[in-house]
C-alpha cells in the first residue's frame, strides 16, 4: 500500500475519533496508520486511557501495545 493511502487511513481513524473519541478500534487505526506511513502518531493518542470495558475493547489496547513495543 502506498504511503498516500496510510495518509486517507489517517485522516479516516482522526474522523472515527470525532464521532467515538473513546473508542479503541479508532485509536488503534489511527496508531497502525501513523506507523505504516512512517510518521509520528499524535502525543495525545497516548495520554488518555483506553477503555477497558470490553474484550474487544482489552483487544485493540494490547495491539497497540504490541505496535508500540516493535518501534
Amino acid at each position: 500500500m502506498s504511503v498516500s493511502h496510510y495518509a486517507r487511513a489517517i485522516k479516516l481513524a482522526g474522523e472515527m475519533l470525532l464521532l467515538d473519541p473513546s473508542g479503541n478500534k479508532a485509536r488503534f487505526f489511527l496508531a497502525y496508520a501513523h506507523s505504516k506511513a512512517n510518521t509520528q502518531p499524535p502525543e495525545w493518542l497516548f495520554w488518555e486511557p483506553w477503555s477497558e470495558s470490553s474484550v474487544e475493547d482489552k483487544f485493540y489496547k494490547l495491539l497497540v501495545s504490541d505496535l508500540a513495543n516493535d518501534s
